[in-house]
């Protein structure tokens, strides 16, 4: 009988959780979340320096202002990465850093296009998906702003790390 009310109770939470509609500022919170953790993972993954890090907050102002740019139906990466190409084949970026600009910026499109793939009904109110993308903006933002010595960046490598070794 324990078990039976157990997973009756464990299925009404989950209908509960997968059937929600989420708030404003649910959202805000989770697309800060998310952007947080493209960043953490890219540094994890690409180990950029400090300079690297610089420029690629620079291009992410201007994925959020670009951000208003994307219609329904289109995603981040289609609409902005040209903006982005063209800021990075430009002169306002030191060649040594314009491959790691360009993974870093990509990261942060990839991440907003999944975000919104993962919810797609984010998109079904006026206002709340430009508020989703630079908020996950802020969020990569604060994720790139972390100290190499800070507990989540260094768990972050050391994950990468063993995925790597598990690769070879």
């Amino acid at each position: 009988m324990k078990k039976w009310l157990l997973g009756v109770v464990a299925l009404l939470t989950m209908v509960g959780i997968v059937g929600c509609e989420w708030s404003d500022s649910q959202v805000k919170v989770l697309s800060q979340n998310a952007g947080l953790a493209a960043a953490v993972t890219w540094i994890a993954y690409d180990n950029p320096d400090t300079n690297s890090i610089v420029v690629v907050k620079e291009i992410i102002n201007t994925i959020a202002a670009q951000a208003e740019n994307v219609q329904t139906g289109m995603t981040y990466t289609a609409v902005i990465y040209p903006e982005i190409q063209n800021i990075i084949d430009g002169d306002s970026i030191p060649a040594q850093y314009k491959p790691i600009a360009l993974a870093g910026s990509l990261a942060v499109l990839n991440g907003i296009d999944l975000l919104f793939a993962m919810n797609p009904s984010w998109k079904e109110k006026e206002g709340r998906t430009l508020m989703a993308a630079q908020s996950f903006c802020i969020g990569a933002k604060m994720g790139l702003s972390l100290s190499d010595r800070d507990p989540i960046i260094i768990q972050a490598r050391t994950f990468a790390d063993s995925r790597s070794k598990i690769l070879k």
